[in-house]
């Protein structure tokens, strides 16, 4: 697929937590099956998160294309959800909304990117790795084991 070079990220809106959540809910769904329930982004309270999280978006014609929601964690700034449409996956969407995020930590004076995944979505893993991610810590939890990234800015 072609890579997108004009994409245009804005904040969202508090409005926009419902397409936020639609959006993510249809970008993780194909993870339901792997991991035997859904991903913990589709269960969460975006209304509630968008109080302390930031939102950050790219639109399309028929609503949002792809999200990030970032938080800040001491010196690092740390990715809580990252989402792209099906429809928009492989078009560079998800390269454009790290690079924000390494720019937004940049600008806040922040030392590193962290995020952290299920280790059953090692197709993820391999793009965070193949964007500087390196893996910090494995950790077993009720829901499987949680993979804690982390990159160097």
């Amino acid at each position: 697929m072609s890579r997108k070079t004009d994409i245009q990220i804005r904040r969202a809106r508090a409005h926009e937590m419902d397409a936020v959540r639609a959006l993510t809910r249809a970008a993780y769904q194909p993870w339901v099956a792997k991991l035997g329930r859904e991903p913990l982004p589709m269960t969460a309270d975006y209304d509630a998160a968008f109080l302390d999280h930031r939102f950050d978006v790219i639109d399309a014609d028929a609503g949002l294309a792809a999200l990030i929601q970032t938080q800040p964690r001491g010196d690092s700034l740390r990715i809580e959800n990252i989402a792209v449409a099906r429809a928009f996956q492989g078009q560079g969407y998800g390269r454009a909304l790290l690079d924000f995020a390494r720019d937004l930590a940049m600008r806040e004076g922040k030392t590193s990117l962290t995020l952290y995944t299920n280790k059953l979505m090692a197709k993820n893993i391999a793009i965070y790795e193949a964007r500087g991610f390196v893996i910090t810590e494995e950790e077993v939890m009720t829901h499987g084991v949680v993979v804690h990234m982390m990159k160097a800015i």
